[in-house]
């Protein structure tokens, strides 16, 4: 799996638009893309620039998202999952 994306901009990526993140599903023996979904999780956060990306299994398998969240100079680091 791969995440991509931009942390918010006024002109390059506005939060109005709840962001430009995609989630990439890739086959590993080939390297050819299998399927590109965007996600809007977390687009509320101020900035929400993508960084990383996991699978937790336990208590249930889920998948996270990490964002660098808030203003510049103060970053902070915030999670968001999905079942």
């Amino acid at each position: 799996m791969h995440l991509q994306g931009f942390g918010h901009g006024v002109t390059n990526n506005p939060p109005a638009k709840h962001g430009n993140t995609y989630v990439s599903c890739l086959d590993i023996r080939t390297g050819e893309l299998v399927q590109r979904s965007r996600t809007e999780a977390g687009h509320t956060l101020v900035y929400r620039e993508p960084e990383s990306l996991a699978v937790r299994t336990k208590p249930r398998t889920r998948l996270c998202v990490g964002f660098a969240s808030g203003e510049a100079g103060a970053r902070k680091f915030s999670l968001c999952y999905k079942p």
